[in-house]
């Protein structure tokens, strides 16, 4: 999915440790670029592109801190 229209940077920031459930990032083509979680560590993207969350296992749990904003 799409958070917003307009161009905007998605960023997300993993806050627990869980061994899957990664976020995937599709380009233009829906070629899947894969963000492996690892806690305190996140990706940020450019222009809102189209991104899904990967399920985590069983009895894990997938904590995310998850932004979308634009600069001027």
């Amino acid at each position: 999915h799409r958070d917003h229209k307009c161009d905007h940077y998605n960023m997300i920031i993993y806050l627990n440790k869980f061994s899957e459930g990664g976020t995937y990032l599709f380009d233009d083509n829906n070629q899947i670029l894969t963000c492996v979680p690892s806690i305190y560590k996140g990706a940020s993207v450019f222009g809102g592109g189209k991104h899904a969350q990967g399920f985590c296992s069983p009895g894990e749990l997938r904590l995310v801190a998850v932004f979308t904003f634009q600069t001027y």
